[in-house]
């Protein structure tokens, strides 16, 4: 199955069987409104708000993005 072994296989079935698992059912439990689907019921308090939020900001290509600019232009041009 596409170049992976059987073994491969059932490692990532089982993990999204457990991840369901986790998400559907024992979520399932915790989650009333849209707000606890959305910001956890307001339990986050402001360091995790701004954590989340400072890195939802922050693309994920921004490391591509410094590590690309550090190769092109030699790591010397760009820590000065």
């Amino acid at each position: 199955m596409m170049g992976l072994h059987w073994v491969d296989v059932a490692v990532l079935a089982a993990y999204f069987i457990a991840i369901l698992y986790i998400g559907v059912f024992q979520g399932g439990k915790q989650t009333k409104t849209l707000g606890d689907f959305f910001v956890a019921g307001g339990k986050w308090g402001p360091i995790v708000s701004f954590i989340f939020i400072f890195a939802s900001a922050i693309a994920g290509n921004e490391a591509v993005v410094v590590a690309k600019g550090g190769y092109q232009g030699g790591l010397c041009h760009v820590l000065i």
